[in-house]
C-alpha cells in the first residue's frame, strides 16, 4: 500500500491558455506551501532580508533561508511547472518574480 502527502499540493505543467487559470491557483499555492511566495510577488525583497542579519541560522529552518536562496526555490519551482516552450520563452528572466511577471504577461491578456 502506498502513501502519500496529502499536504503535498499537485501542480499540473502549464501548457498555454487553456490550463493557464487552474496552473496558477495550484504554482500559488505550491509556491505557498515552499514558504516562497512573498519572493515572488515581491512583497518579500532582497532588501528586506539584509535587514536583519542572521547569526548561525538553523539550516532546517526555511525561514532562515537567505532572500537569494528562497528566490532560487521559487524559480526552480516555476520552471519545472511550465512547459519547455514557455520555458525558452522566459529564459532570460533571472529572479522568480520577472518571471512569475512575464509568465502572467503572456497568459493573462490571452484569458
Amino acid at each position: 500500500m502506498s502513501t502519500t502527502d496529502s499536504t503535498s499540493t499537485t501542480c499540473p505543467v502549464l501548457k498555454g491558455p487553456e490550463n493557464y487559470q487552474i496552473w496558477k491557483l495550484r504554482i500559488m499555492g505550491k509556491l505557498r506551501e515552499e514558504k516562497v511566495y512573498g519572493v515572488v510577488t515581491g512583497e518579500e525583497t532582497s532588501s528586506l532580508s539584509t535587514m536583519s542579519p542572521l547569526v548561525y541560522p538553523d539550516p532546517g529552518n526555511r525561514y532562515a533561508d537567505s532572500w537569494g536562496m528562497r528566490d532560487g526555490r521559487a524559480h526552480g519551482i516555476i520552471v519545472r511547472h511550465i512547459d519547455d516552450r514557455i520555458v525558452l520563452q522566459t529564459a532570460h528572466h533571472t529572479t522568480s518574480k520577472a518571471l512569475w511577471d512575464a509568465i502572467v504577461e503572456l497568459h493573462e491578456n490571452v484569458n
